[in-house]
């Protein structure tokens, strides 16, 4: 062996522990990458499920029948939805009011955080019923 081809198996040899090891650290980025993407997307599935509850809730609790007279309407329950959804971090995408039995039906949107992601998957959106049920006559 001349000293020269010892040179290009050691130049071949570390060539090759090179390449392992940009092979191993792509590959940690991009499993941290999948993790990252699952974690954003589990938080904006549950963030868009909350807002979309609490914005039902808030939207019954200011309708006209069961607000104090006067309180604005349908469409202050309509602005109360959207402004907790938006303190919620979502957008009120669609709502539908029925009077009686009251019957509120919303959708919301909330944009994931993981720019990449958002171009992916877009906004997610969730939807929540919130009524009010009659009590009968005579019932405590």
């Amino acid at each position: 062996m001349t000293p020269r081809s010892g040179r290009r198996a050691a130049a071949d040899s570390g060539s090759t522990a090179l390449t392992a090891v940009l092979e191993i650290a792509a590959l940690l980025v991009v499993s941290v990458a999948g993790v990252v993407a699952v974690a954003d997307l589990a938080v904006t599935s549950a963030q868009a499920r909350a807002a979309a509850d609490a914005s039902a809730l808030a939207a019954v609790a200011t309708s006209p029948l069961l607000a104090a007279p006067g309180g604005g309407g349908e469409a202050a329950a309509v602005a109360a939805a959207r402004s907790t959804a938006s303190r919620n971090g979502a957008t009120l995408a669609a709502t539908d009011l029925q009077r009686w039995p009251l019957r509120i039906h919303l959708e919301v949107t909330v944009t994931p955080r993981t720019p990449w992601l958002r171009r992916i998957v877009g906004p997610m959106t969730a939807g929540a019923t919130a009524a009010v049920r009659p009590r009968a006559a005579g019932s405590h």
